[in-house]
């Protein structure tokens, strides 16, 4: 009897095992690239072994567009003792960050996003995920709340930055208007390292993410690629 109910019991796991793999494959199918491709980057456990290993000193630029709570900066300033350059608008990580880097005069934070042109908008506050161009994710939803924006032509020259070393992108859908402006100015050859996260949610993504691709090609080499998660550009 006892063999008997464990056959029944192992058919029975069968089954739920295939169905089970059945309902993640059909649910696969409606997720955006970004999160289908999220999963694969932290399978594979990339983050520390390609977001952080540069060849970088402490003479050494790195601008981190999209702060938020400097942990990237402030694994950067470990390992390399670089200048680094944090772009945060939202209140709050602008407070906590100038708490947490107090004592360090290499990390500068900047109350402000680095974009297109100088200006003030409306962002939705998000934790991690805070953008001017949606007002929720998938997991969250957003409150309101004004920031400054500043041109990067002009964050440039009166900084009298003429070389960034490594330049860190994720801003939400954003990074699609400074991408264009740095191109337009002629930056990018200006930049050694662009880390950048696309997002898949805003307009038009794929063929604005296709003409930014084909002028990054020009001048640089893609070092790793995981769409719309992170890649790496690097100067040819």
């Amino acid at each position: 009897m006892h063999k008997f109910f464990y056959k029944i019991a192992a058919v029975f796991y069968k089954l739920y095992l295939f169905f089970s793999r059945k309902a993640k494959n059909i649910e696969k199918q409606y997720l955006p690239l970004s999160e289908i491709n999220k999963e694969k980057w932290f399978a594979d456990n990339r983050e520390k072994e390609l977001r952080y290993e540069y060849d970088l000193d402490e003479r050494s630029v790195v601008i981190d567009v999209g702060g938020y709570e400097g942990d990237f900066a402030s694994e950067m300033y470990s390992r390399y003792k670089s200048t680094v350059y944090v772009f945060e608008p939202v209140k709050r990580y602008v407070d906590y960050l100038t708490r947490r880097f107090r004592k360090n005069n290499s990390i500068v934070i900047i109350p402000k996003g680095l974009g297109a042109k100088n200006e003030e908008l409306t962002i939705n506050v998000m934790e991690e995920a805070s953008s001017y161009n949606r007002t929720q994710s998938i997991h969250k939803k957003g409150t309101e709340e004004r920031i400054l924006i500043i041109d990067a032509d002009s964050f440039f020259k009166e900084n009298k930055i003429i070389f960034i070393d490594l330049i860190k992108i994720n801003i939400e859908g954003a990074e699609y208007d400074l991408m264009d402006r740095i191109i337009e100015l002629g930056y990018l050859t200006k930049c050694k390292n662009i880390q950048i996260q696309f997002h898949d949610f805003y307009p038009d993504f794929q063929n604005r993410y296709n003409r930014i691709k084909t002028e990054l090609e020009k001048t640089h080499l893609l070092t790793y690629s995981y769409p719309f998660v992170w890649e790496n550009w690097q100067l040819k």
